[in-house]
């Protein structure tokens, strides 16, 4: 998406996914890193084709949770991240023939709440129509979804009619509050 800062490489037993030379995700060789699909995020026009067979008139959320790029990383990577990773949503989109059949949603940085709000403000400008959040982990564990430090980023979803979407990933299931 971002070359000068993102890296997939594969090796013989892991495939990464790094950040300016930061490993942010992997797994074993012929694993996948991300998306649910068969075709996973990257191509938008084989994923369709995966929905065709559930269901043709289906639609999906295309985005990166929290979890991807909100509380893996030391403070401020994630800051970083965020905008890069919708940038890439956006481009994804971006004369894609199948872009009617996905709804972009756009990840913040929760624990940096200005960097949040700025992310959210520009996001809805480019056309997102909601923001992932999810589960909070080190080190701003303690941080919790209700507490009144954040509620800048609920004002700034309130005032442009942005709805949450809440994302869990499946290894965390049992950590839910």
């Amino acid at each position: 998406l971002h070359p000068d800062f993102f890296r997939l490489t594969k090796e013989e037993e892991w495939v990464r996914f790094t950040f300016q030379g930061r490993i942010i995700a992997e797994s074993r060789a012929g694993g996948e890193i991300a998306g649910a699909s068969k075709h996973g995020h990257l191509y938008l026009e084989r994923k369709a084709q995966d929905m065709d067979r559930e269901d043709p008139s289906s639609v999906q959320i295309l985005g990166f949770a929290q979890s991807i790029c909100g509380t893996l990383y030391p403070p401020g990577i994630g800051a970083d991240v965020c905008p890069s990773l919708n940038d890439g949503v956006s481009e994804l989109l971006e004369g894609s023939s199948v872009r009617h059949r996905f709804i972009p949603v756009a990840a913040i940085y929760l624990p940096w709440v200005e960097a949040s709000v700025r992310e959210i403000k520009r996001a809805h400008k480019a056309g997102f129509k909601a923001v992932f959040l999810g589960p909070i982990r080190e080190p701003y564990a303690d941080l919790s979804l209700g507490a009144q430090g954040i509620w800048n980023v609920y004002e700034a979803l309130n005032e442009l009619d942005m709805p949450i979407v809440y994302h869990t990933s499946n290894r965390q299931w049992k950590d839910w509050s």
